[in-house]
């Protein structure tokens, strides 16, 4: 598994120095046809692009008849440059490799790309990538900052709105390993709107969720809706919404970590929770295989329960939605949406059966009962 994981490392990192004229590419990839790095502020589209040469050197000069498609390699050169994204555009790659660059993805922007790894450089450098609206799809690695081991710039990412997809690979907010990725370098990934999509389905803990990597990572979450099938490393809730699934479908949040890992909701944090039917709930899973992972609810935070498709439950019912080895807080929660006014709520601290209850009481919802 170790030597699998350096071989995935080196590849991953070479796959993003496209200044050679036949570098490697991640498996399933597009052919690479050229690499493209951006000289100046501007539209992904304008003319602002230079072409990489065959010797790895990057003419001075914008060729007004370039512009970068599918299959390309995209640099931001710098320094001091902006990147605008409002319209769709597909790339194999892209990454910073200036100082001071920005990527802005606006309302009408669509960049699918095979992979980025984020701002690179040897030399102390920053970055920033903000999302106020539109959309960023990544299939098969996503590094925010320190890809090789001498790499050590800062970069942030700012997403207030707009949806970031990731398919094949984890949030990977500094490089995620040891052997080759920097321990000195710094990214910060600030999700106070919009959405993040982590649906890798491969239960690897080195594949899913959020992680800080090996570097300075940070991620703060004031906001938006997070849906992910697996986070692997603890997270806290500040203002944002865990939607398993995502709002108005049915999914599952499940951990996978080696060892323990804590959620903690904040009061102004939401867990959202869709009911289809007596066994068609979202839920969270927050099990590690040493059996010692915690859920913490704080007092005032909030679970929102909401019906789908009309379903409407009878009888003596209960949902777990919260599956846990231990659960800790509780005491006060909020429940909102139009199912809340029929459900109160049980807290099971520990034991085979720890967790969160959604329990059937119609009309007279929004309190706690004891635990038998």
């Amino acid at each position: 598994m170790r030597k699998n994981i350096l071989l995935l490392a080196l590849f991953a990192c070479g796959c993003a120095l496209w200044a050679a004229p036949a570098p490697s590419r991640p498996v399933g990839s597009a052919p690479i046809k050229r690499g493209f790095t951006a000289l100046k502020s501007g539209n992904i589209t304008d003319p602002i692009w230079t072409q990489t040469l065959a010797d790895g050197t990057t003419p001075p000069r914008v060729d007004r008849k370039l512009r970068p498609g599918e299959g390309d390699d995209v640099s931001i050169g710098g320094p001091d440059t902006t990147i605008t994204i409002a319209v769709p555009i597909s790339v194999n790659f892209y990454q910073h490799r200036g100082n001071r660059v920005r990527t802005a993805i606006k309302e009408g922007g669509a960049l699918k790309t095979n992979g980025t790894t984020g701002l690179r450089g040897v030399k102390p450098m920053v970055g920033t990538y903000s999302m106020t609206g539109g959309s960023m799809e990544v299939e098969n690695i996503f590094y925010l900052a320190g890809c090789g081991p001498m790499e050590d710039p800062t970069c942030t990412f700012e997403q207030s709105g707009g949806t970031l997809t990731l398919v094949n690979t984890a949030l990977n907010i500094t490089g995620p390993f040891p052997l080759t990725c920097s321990p000195n370098a710094v990214g910060v990934y600030n999700f106070s709107g919009g959405t993040i999509n982590l649906l890798c389905d491969i239960p690897n803990p080195e594949r899913v969720g959020v992680r800080k990597g090996v570097g300075k990572g940070t991620f703060n979450w004031t906001g938006g809706v997070l849906n992910a099938k697996h986070l692997s490393e603890g997270i806290t809730n500040a203002g944002g919404r865990l939607s398993p699934g995502g709002e108005g479908v049915v999914g599952e949040t499940t951990l996978v970590s080696d060892i323990p890992q804590t959620y903690i909701q904040q009061p102004n944090g939401i867990l959202s929770i869709d009911i289809a039917g007596r066994n068609r709930f979202d839920r969270l899973v927050w099990k590690d295989k040493t059996n010692n992972s915690t859920v913490r609810l704080e007092d005032g935070t909030t679970i929102a329960v909401n019906y789908l498709k009309d379903y409407k439950p009878s009888g003596n019912l209960s949902f777990q939605i919260v599956q846990a080895n231990r659960i800790a807080g509780g005491d006060r929660l909020r429940l909102e949406g139009n199912a809340a006014k029929d459900f109160s709520y049980e807290i099971i601290p520990d034991g085979p059966n720890a967790g969160l209850r959604l329990v059937y009481t119609p009309g007279k919802g929004g309190h706690r009962v004891q635990s038998n």
